[in-house]
């Protein structure tokens, strides 16, 4: 069974912040970013399942060579990602 992979506003404007802050270091790492978050939600549509539950019901998967963790929700056939943040940001509801 395929999930449906969807990004909440916010993860959006945490991913387009991520990339474009390694656009400024370099093109090819922002590129590389993509790539792995690319492939994260591949992962996520395939096997939501594979990262346990963390808090409030969010698993969060990690990129494999940049510090970052997509966090997601599952409900039935949906996968809904909350934010994309580096492991040294804080998720915190405002």
């Amino acid at each position: 069974m395929k999930y449906n992979v969807s990004l909440t506003a916010e993860a959006e404007l945490d991913l387009a912040d991520a990339l474009d802050y390694y656009a400024k270091i370099s093109i090819s790492l922002s590129d590389k970013l993509f790539r792995e978050i690319d492939l994260v939600m591949e992962s996520l549509a395939k096997y939501p399942k594979h990262h346990p539950e963390r808090y409030n019901s969010i698993r969060i998967a990690s990129t494999a060579n940049f510090s970052y963790g997509v966090h997601y929700t599952l409900l039935n056939s949906q996968v809904k990602v909350i934010r994309v943040l580096h492991h040294k940001q804080y998720y915190g509801k405002e």
